[in-house]
């Protein structure tokens, strides 16, 4: 009696995979692809963010900060500084450019005498909040190595982002910390984020930068290479939408 053999599997395609269907890494490149359709951050225009303005010597300061709006309580200065060697190795000789992440050769100075504290706050238009967008405000700040003297503490710093004419804070777009930890003779980036909604009180009003020292002592700190950021969040409902066109995609991919 003849045995009967079971029929041959097919072969398999030169890429092991059976046709019709979509191999699991293409699925996640195309949804990936469509995931990642997003516009990128666009820069904030920020009127003297590296305080280049006024141009000045080595060695040089001046107690004037233009495009910046100067406060502060106490004894305090703030103004605009071109450090030498002494504050910033390689700061002096004409062109010599602070370290990075600084800009330029010259930086913003926010000191305080004694007890009190110095503050900037831009002064030009930086547009209305925008809904569903996140902003992202980095500061590079440090301390030079010749100011304090030794021995003095620093005291407290802090970069935000405020909203409206009254300067009303913005939920999470403040960082304040103990400037002790700001790197001597070098430049640290800081930074804090906010988005909004599709709604909210704050959409409309005017965005501002803000930043300050405040210090129960003779000390100050540096601030340069102020930037803004601003980028588009997707609604709620966009990832679904995506993964419903990627399925949809894939599906007629796959017939």
């Amino acid at each position: 009696m003849s045995t009967a053999h079971p029929s041959a599997a097919p072969a398999p395609t030169s890429s092991g995979r059976r046709r019709g269907r979509v191999p699991l890494s293409a699925a996640a490149c195309l949804l990936g692809g469509l995931w990642g359709t997003g516009a990128a951050a666009a820069p904030v225009p920020l009127l003297n963010a590296s305080f280049e303005s006024p141009a000045l010597a080595d060695g040089v300061a001046t107690l004037t900060v233009p495009s910046w709006t100067q406060g502060g309580t106490g004894s305090n200065q703030s103004g605009v500084y071109n450090p030498t060697t002494a504050a910033f190795a390689g700061a002096s000789s004409g062109a010599g450019n602070l370290p990075a992440p600084a800009a330029g050769p010259q930086a913003a100075f926010m000191n305080t005498g004694g007890i009190g504290s110095a503050t900037l706050t831009s002064a030009t238009p930086l547009g209305a909040i925008l809904a569903s967008t996140k902003y992202t405000l980095t500061v590079a700040l440090g301390v030079r190595s010749d100011f304090p003297a030794a021995g003095v503490r620093l005291d407290n710093v802090y970069v935000e982002m405020t909203a409206g004419a009254s300067g009303a804070s913005l939920t999470g777009a403040y960082l304040a910390f103990d400037a002790n930890t700001l790197p001597a003779g070098s430049f640290k980036d800081y930074a804090v984020t906010f988005s909004t909604g599709a709604s909210g009180n704050v959409i409309g009003q005017a965005l501002s930068v803000d930043m300050g020292y405040q210090s129960t002592t003779n000390s100050g700190v540096m601030a340069d290479n102020v930037r803004l950021d601003a980028s588009p969040v997707p609604e709620p409902a966009t990832p679904a939408l995506l993964l419903v066109a990627g399925t949809a995609l894939l599906r007629r991919r796959a017939r």
